[in-house]
């Protein structure tokens, strides 16, 4: 891909920590314009993003819930990993979200992936529980972490939205844990870098279901990008990338 994107006049840079990713420091025309978007071999997407992807055991993973799957980011990069392979089912709560994502793994060639709508403020059905090897939340949050490109959001964001969104946050984190098999993982992030959306939540809900550990990443994941109690964390100033935060939790 990248002789292909020189050839077609872009200059792609591989990226630092994602083993996916290329950046387009210069190019002939915007990407989205091009036969390599239409055709479903690339899609845009930050490189902390792409590494939330890594935080699950593809190799032991057969089946996935995205649980927050918004316009289907991961859950197509997930599909990507697994070399369209196993099942992926992708919910969001807003319809317009769940058309864009099947748009989106149609114009990947992508399979794998049901998506269908489902609100996690709600306990999951029953059919969900217990059934899925891998529970992605990728949580909605105040998107602090995307300050560099966003800047806009420091001058919206006020304490009672942050409060609003710790709330949501643990629901969520709750009613999704309910569908990790024995033995599963369950996998929460958000692209903020406030200890109220991120580690403060996990230690929340370890301490109210004590059936779940706190996990390390896999060896995939460069360790720079690691903190001392197993978090992944990236940050702008530090990896040139967005702020994102990660935990795995292990259901025992």
């Amino acid at each position: 891909m990248k002789s292909r994107l020189i050839t077609a006049g872009f200059s792609p840079e591989e990226t630092k920590f994602s083993p996916d990713g290329l950046v387009l420091n210069t190019s002939a025309q915007p990407i989205q314009k091009t036969d390599f978007f239409d055709k479903g071999f690339l899609r845009l997407q930050d490189e902390a993003a792409q590494l939330i992807s890594y935080l699950i055991d593809s190799d032991s993973t057969k089946s996935i819930l995205d649980a927050c799957a918004g316009a289907g980011g991961k859950a197509t990069h997930l599909a990507a990993i697994l070399k369209n392979k196993g099942r992926i089912l992708a919910i969001d709560r807003s319809m317009e979200r769940i058309a864009e994502l099947r748009q989106e793994a149609v114009r990947l060639g992508i399979n794998i992936i049901e998506a269908q709508t489902a609100d996690l403020n709600a306990e999951l059905p029953e059919s969900f529980k217990g059934k899925f090897d891998c529970v992605l939340v990728d949580a909605p949050c105040s998107g602090l972490g995307t300050l560099r490109r966003n800047p806009e959001i420091k001058w919206r964001t006020t304490e009672k939205d942050l409060r609003h969104f710790a709330s949501a946050q643990k629901i969520i984190l709750r009613n999704a844990s309910a569908a990790v098999t024995k033995g599963g993982h369950l996998i929460y992030c958000t692209c903020s870098l406030l200890p109220e959306e991120n580690e403060n939540i996990v230690d929340e809900f370890l301490t109210l279901h004590t059936n779940f550990s706190l996990c390390s990443p896999p060896a995939s994941v460069k360790k720079q990008l690691i903190d001392k109690r197993g978090f992944y964390r990236t940050c702008p100033h530090r990896h040139n990338m967005d702020g994102f935060f990660g935990a795995i939790l292990k259901y025992l």
